[in-house]
């Protein structure tokens, strides 16, 4: 409380000692690294970001409960695979989908030890806002570059993940509005 917010000068009489939370380590606390990215998501307490248009297959993340704090070596480097850049990050159960342009991957575990894997080559997206949780399916539907996608299962607890296109019936409109 500052009695007198006129006053040039404040006297702290709180001793060093006294304070509750001391400063984050060198290496847990970044200067912010992704401040182009263009695709961010929350998973297991954490936010994830891409690193935008000139490192766009990198995946940073968080200091669980501080989406504001990013660790030296708290990053996923996905640019060695085939998938391409990241197009959309989504956040499904116990997993966050990856969306790329010729790959979706799936990143699993908990921080700092998260894992990527590619879940399906081929199949991939361009657009970040065509990706939407339904209900009603369990599961995900996406747009792809070839079609509409829906995703279901998971991968803990015995469930099977399948991948499959279900715009058949209408793939002249999806042409259409795909290229």
């Amino acid at each position: 409380q500052i009695d007198n917010p006129e006053e040039p000068y404040f006297y702290d009489a709180v001793g060093d000692s006294e304070l509750v939370n001391l400063a984050p380590e060198i290496t847990s606390s970044v200067p912010f690294p992704a401040s182009g990215a263009r695709f961010g998501a929350a998973f297991k307490n954490c936010l994830f970001l891409e690193g935008g248009v000139n490192n766009a297959t990198t995946l940073y993340f968080s200091n669980p409960g501080k989406p504001d704090q990013f660790s030296s070596l708290d990053f996923l480097e996905l640019g060695a695979r085939y998938g391409g850049s990241i197009t959309g990050l989504h956040a499904h159960y116990d997993m966050l989908l990856v969306l790329r342009e010729r790959s979706v991957d799936v990143v699993t575990g908990e921080s700092p030890n998260f894992v990527s894997t590619t879940l399906v080559s081929g199949v991939g997206s361009r657009s970040p806002k065509a990706i939407v949780t339904v209900p009603e399916l369990t599961g995900v539907l996406f747009l792809g570059t070839d079609g509409i996608y829906l995703f279901t299962g998971g991968l803990s607890g015995g469930s099977e993940v399948n991948v499959r296109r279900v715009s058949d019936q209408v793939m002249k409109e999806v042409k259409r509005f795909t290229q």
